[in-house]
């Protein structure tokens, strides 16, 4: 509680859970500059679990791996990636290849993204799942995006996806950068 993780390089890989959190449970602060969290499995949050008051900072690194087989496994077909339940902001960085939901925003998570960051090819029973929203949660885009960002996210059915870009991008340009992983979702 309150410690604070650094990460610049290095490998964190191969570990199990029988539950929630098979690498690093965050309930102080984690800084992710560089490195790979790979080949983690848990019944839930098989990579990074941020737990409420608990703060990830992105700005590099990977969380799963290039090779699919080699990506984080969530057991139950929940988060692979990173669940918040605290504050997670994303600079930078790549979320991909892993088995289950690339990101999820719990309940009580934020989800700040901006910069050049990748989240992509997570599934989950076989269909892409990269980022999931609870109830009434939103993605806030923090910042300019790079143009080649692709952000995918899955919702409650009818949820409506905003961001505060929208004041300065027409509601047509932003449906042109953000695509939904399913057809109930409304940007």
């Amino acid at each position: 509680n309150g410690a604070t993780f650094t990460m610049y390089g290095g490998n964190i890989y191969g570990n199990t859970c029988t539950y929630t959190g098979g690498t690093v449970n965050v309930c102080g602060t984690m800084y992710l500059y560089g490195g790979n969290i790979y080949d983690n499995s848990a019944y839930y949050a098989a990579g990074i679990y941020v737990m409420e008051g608990g703060r990830l900072e992105m700005s590099g690194g990977t969380v799963g791996s290039s090779d699919p087989a080699k990506g984080n496994v969530a057991t139950s077909g929940g988060t692979c990636g990173v669940s918040t339940n605290g504050v997670f902001t994303m600079t930078g960085g790549s979320i991909i290849n892993n088995t289950g939901v690339g990101v999820y925003v719990g309940s009580n998570g934020t989800f700040n993204v901006s910069g050049t960051v990748n989240i992509s090819g997570n599934k989950m029973d076989a269909a892409e799942c990269n980022i999931k929203l609870a109830e009434d949660k939103t993605i806030t885009v923090a910042g300019p995006l790079n143009c080649t960002t692709p952000i995918g996210v899955v919702g409650k059915k009818d949820q409506v996806i905003t961001s505060g870009w929208r004041t300065y991008m027409g509601a047509a340009d932003l449906d042109a950068y953000f695509e939904s992983d399913t057809s109930n979702l409304y940007l």
